[in-house]
């Protein structure tokens, strides 16, 4: 509080609203949909919005917040730090302080973004990418919205079209997902078990998350092949997403056999979207 009365005042007029005091690996769907809850209750209030969270999993935060809100008219900026605030020469202060700079400023960026040293990305766009760094986060497949300098450059060819009105709040997120991470040796079958005692449970999946080193480049040899288990959920009605472990271009698919075969499995694609976009957004819909 003594910190934003005499340093962040000094950009806007800014009112504090802890929510949480949890680690950021603690910061779950329960949070998620409390932020935004938050957020959209609030929004007459205020002219923008920052949210302090951890690193961690900021960008799964600020990705499913962004699902909720959908097309926003306001500035929502999730920031963090890789130091705690006491490390004076840290980028504690001065991301917070960017932050409140971007949310505020006439001409910034609406939409649901992350600001973090001298970058703002698009949220369903950006990943960590180092935890150490201050430029601890990257946007693989999109360009930054704008560069903080002295000035606040924005890169018109970055931003979605201005709206008049924000979209309608839809606070949805599925509570049973299985993600799998895909790592050559392992085997379709322990899943299998699980997906078949979980339907017996009546507790079935609402959705299978498989993130793998390419897009849909999933092991077709036996005992690894993993298209008969894709096959399997989807005849049972829980639908499969097929994401990537890096970014990808997601033109090139077709391109080869192994990539193509879980589409015809019933599998989604996920394009070029980052893990967290990837989950979260498959969790809304």
């Amino acid at each position: 509080t003594e910190f934003i009365q005499q340093q962040v005042s000094r950009i806007a007029r800014v009112q504090a609203h802890p929510l949480y005091q949890l680690d950021g690996i603690n910061m779950g769907p329960a949070q998620w949909l409390g932020i935004a809850r938050f957020i959209d209750e609030w929004w007459d209030h205020y002219d923008g919005f920052v949210i302090a969270h951890g690193t961690d999993t900021l960008a799964m935060t600020a990705s499913a917040v962004s699902m909720m809100l959908g097309r926003v008219n306001k500035p929502v900026v999730f920031t963090g730090a890789q130091t705690t605030l006491d490390v004076l020469h840290g980028d504690a202060t001065s991301n917070l302080l960017r932050a409140v700079y971007v949310a505020a400023h006439l001409e910034g960026v609406c939409e649901t973004q992350i600001c973090f040293n001298e970058q703002v990305l698009r949220a369903v766009r950006a990943e960590k990418s180092d935890d150490r760094m201050f430029a601890g986060f990257i946007s693989p497949a999109w360009p930054a919205l704008a560069h903080i300098t002295e000035n606040l450059l924005i890169n018109p060819q970055a931003q979605l079209a201005s709206i008049a009105t924000r979209a309608d709040f839809q606070p949805y997120l599925a509570e049973h997902m299985l993600f799998i991470p895909l790592i050559p040796g392992m085997r379709p079958d322990d899943y299998q078990a699980l997906l078949t005692l979980r339907q017996q449970q009546g507790r079935a999946f609402q959705g299978i998350i498989i993130s793998t080193p390419g897009l849909g480049n999933i092991p077709s040899e036996p005992p690894y092949n993993f298209r008969t288990f894709i096959q399997s959920a989807v005849q049972a009605h829980i639908p499969v997403l097929i994401s990537s472990q890096v970014p990808i271009n997601p033109y090139t698919q077709n391109q080869y056999e192994a990539a193509s075969v879980p589409a015809q499995y019933g599998a989604i694609p996920a394009g070029n979207l980052t893990l967290a976009a990837a989950f979260t957004k498959f969790a809304w819909v």
